[in-house]
């Protein structure tokens, strides 16, 4: 009996830290965080090269020069600039999936504190 209730309180106990914890990791951890510096630079630069590559075409436009459809470096400056994008709101999201996971670790915890309890609460008055 001592020891489901240390079980019990051991589940307890870390279910509630779990379930804070997950409430506080965004403040510990901010989103930002996660996303460097250097990282940044390199999508304003690829933010700036799409830039002067419409503006360049945009020209050669007005100036009456043929273009294809897609031409080949606007395709990869987009798909540069497409995979830049989803690792930073990857980067930006992260702090807040592994909340999630705490506050749901937190929760399967405090079940089976609940389990524990329910289960030497059946075991007593089945001995009686």
């Amino acid at each position: 009996m001592p020891a489901q209730r240390s079980l019990l309180l051991c589940a307890i106990t870390l279910g509630l830290a779990l379930v804070a914890l997950s409430y506080v990791w965004t403040t510990l951890f901010p989103p930002a965080a996660n996303w460097s510096q250097e990282q940044a630079a390199r999508l304003t630069a690829v933010d700036a090269d799409l830039m002067r590559l419409y503006k360049k075409l945009s020209e050669a436009k007005l100036r009456g020069v043929p273009i294809p459809e897609n031409p080949i470096p606007l395709v990869r400056l987009l798909e540069k600039d497409a995979a830049l994008r989803r690792e930073m709101e990857d980067a930006l999201e992260a702090s807040a999936r592994t909340a999630k996971r705490l506050w749901l670790a937190g929760l399967a915890t405090l079940c089976t504190g609940v389990a524990i309890f329910s289960y030497g609460k059946s075991c007593k008055c089945g001995s009686t």
